[in-house]
């Protein structure tokens, strides 16, 4: 703002000026969206308990490996959760809202469904670009994984759903949704 009203701009070059702020705005929102993870529910992270690991941005915006130390709940809700980095000192350990896209999950997550997303259908992307059409089976509280059966061959694997889906290799399919292969 300073350089498009400040003493001595010529009348003429405002408008161009202002022009250039708000490109470079755009430019910045657009890196902000670029840089969070696809696919997380916007409350994900409100099923955490202490002890919970997770991958969180630090004060740099680099994500990295945490765990939960702490929970902030009012009224039955979590607010927000205080991870520490794994590795870092406690002087890094920070709070982080539920629903600031500041977390997501990794392979070692509490999943979010459980249990209850037994016998949804989902799709699994194994090459780029090419989904496959699949089942999910079981669930294990031990390591929090899906078991999934492909409907193309039988084949059975154990993935972490949520993580999975962080990293944009699942979809879930609603109603007679199939995959284009």
């Amino acid at each position: 703002e300073e350089r498009c009203t400040g003493p001595g701009v010529p009348p003429l070059l405002k408008p161009l000026l202002a022009l250039l702020d708000t490109l470079q705005a755009n430019k910045i929102l657009a890196a902000e969206r670029a840089s969070r993870p696809m696919g997380i529910a916007k409350d994900w992270g409100s099923h955490l308990i202490p002890g919970d690991k997770l991958l969180a941005r630090d004060t740099d915006g680099e994500w990295g490996k945490a765990r939960v130390i702490d929970v902030d709940t009012r009224a039955g809700e979590t607010l927000a959760l205080r991870v520490h980095f794994i590795g870092w000192s406690t002087a890094n350990d920070k709070w982080i809202r539920v629903g600031a896209r500041s977390m997501r999950p990794c392979e070692d997550s509490r999943s979010l469904g459980g249990p209850a997303l037994i016998g949804r259908r989902v799709q699994l992307q194994w090459e780029e670009g090419v989904w496959y059409d699949a089942r999910v089976t079981r669930f294990d509280t031990n390591t929090q994984r899906h078991s999934i059966v492909f409907d193309e061959d039988g084949y059975e694997g154990w993935y972490h759903l949520e993580h999975e889906q962080a990293n944009s290799l699942l979809k879930w399919i609603h109603g007679s949704e199939r995959a284009a292969r």
